[in-house]
């Protein structure tokens, strides 16, 4: 199925089926294209035209939305990722703390702890639907009991919201406004009950001030929600990618699992997974004034769209750019899967390490990992990764 470039639309089914290829041939024919779908809007594939927007906040703007697809209208912004500064910068500096290298380092007990009691569920019956029985509750409950400080006990329904605004954006109005309306629960709670005495996401952003009044109702609940978004949703399509490779190819199962496999060699592993296949491949901007790029006028008020994940894959910035080389050193590994510029993803450092400590508890409990279903298939959505992935396996002796 060929996909209509002159009307390119990221959740056009035939380009979920020619993904790669299609991002591909773009790079080589059409790198700054204009799509004539939706009401217009350009597309960005070659690396060095995604960073440079991506850096550039003056001239591409991140206030009137970020969506690859633009969501139906809803009164719930998500930010920090739709915010430019100076409002964008003060809340970082409220949510940075909480996603520090070192912050994210203490959690490693705890990410050790739900990554073994959720193969405890079922890695003694010799096979899984990886996608619901881990991949989607591991960074769930990292996220909620971790990070945010609540209970997991609404990932359900937290997830059906985040599935219909991945997959239907266009009529995802009533999630987000249901989503809004779960943070503001969460809000209304703390403020009756009094902060938490270690502190959390929610007490800090019910503590922050902008421009010296506190943050209002609409800029809590997108802050929530984007960070929610982010914490459960990349992360479990990433595992679900890696696991996979590692289902269907045994180059990279042998190596993952070879003696002497140490946290960095493991960590160089998941950089490279992640550059290879970008769970969330693409994120859009506005322009703020008229620019030019790769000889195409871009005027004030265009949709750019950037394909990080097809920048991942240029052989102009990557050796050996559509292999995975999971020894690939990581000073050369710069990869866009978190953005770039002021508006890099915050759970970096927790994406990260998640990965990396399921992958090491995965690897410890089973062995012989390979595909149990027909083939996999890839959600046509704004985020990327399996449909379903049932895998066969074999436990280790205790």
């Amino acid at each position: 199925m060929s996909v209509d470039l002159e009307h390119f639309w990221p959740l056009d089914p035939a380009l979920s089926e020619d993904y790669w290829p299609t991002l591909a041939r773009m790079r080589n024919e059409c790198p700054v294209h204009r799509s004539k779908a939706l009401d217009g809007f350009w597309v960005l594939t070659r690396y060095e035209d995604t960073w440079r927007v991506a850096r550039d906040y003056d001239t591409f703007i991140s206030g009137k939305g970020v969506a690859a697809v633009p969501f139906e209208e809803s009164r719930v912004r998500p930010v920090p990722a739709m915010a430019d500064p100076p409002f964008h910068r003060t809340l970082r500096q409220v949510l940075g703390p909480f996603f520090t290298p070192k912050r994210i380092e203490q959690l490693e007990p705890f990410m050790r702890q739900v990554a073994n009691e959720l193969l405890d569920t079922f890695a003694s019956r010799g096979s899984c639907e990886f996608m619901h029985h881990f991949s989607i509750h591991l960074p769930a409950r990292i996220y909620f009991e971790g990070i945010l400080g609540i209970a997991s006990e609404d990932v359900s329904i937290v997830r059906a919201w985040a599935d219909t605004m991945m997959i239907e954006p266009h009529n995802s109005g009533r999630a987000w406004d249901e989503f809004g309306a779960w943070a503001q629960a969460l809000c209304d709670d703390r403020r009756a009950n009094g902060p938490r005495g270690d502190g959390d996401v929610i007490d800090a952003l019910l503590a922050a001030r902008f421009e010296g009044e506190p943050l209002s109702d609409y800029t809590l609940q997108g802050a929530i929600v984007n960070l929610t978004l982010g914490g459960l949703e990349t992360t479990a399509m990433a595992l679900g990618t890696i696991l996979y490779r590692v289902a269907t190819m045994p180059e990279v199962a042998s190596y993952l699992q070879a003696p002497g496999m140490t946290k960095q060699k493991m960590a160089t592993a998941v950089e490279e997974f992640l550059r290879y296949e970008t769970s969330q491949p693409s994120i859009a901007r506005v322009a703020a004034r008229d620019v030019e790029i790769g000889g195409h006028l871009i005027r004030e008020g265009d949709r750019v769209v950037l394909f990080y994940g097809s920048g991942n894959r240029d052989s102009a910035m990557f050796s050996r750019a559509d292999e995975l080389v999971l020894d690939r050193p990581i000073e050369e590994n710069r990869h866009m899967t978190f953005g770039s510029g002021i508006h890099r993803c915050l759970g970096s450092h927790l994406a990260l390490h998640e990965i990396r400590v399921a992958l090491e508890q995965i690897f410890a409990r089973i062995t012989d990992i390979e595909l149990d279903q027909e083939g996999v298939r890839y959600r046509n959505a704004i985020s990327r990764g399996p449909e379903t992935l049932r895998l066969k396996f074999k436990e280790k002796a205790k």
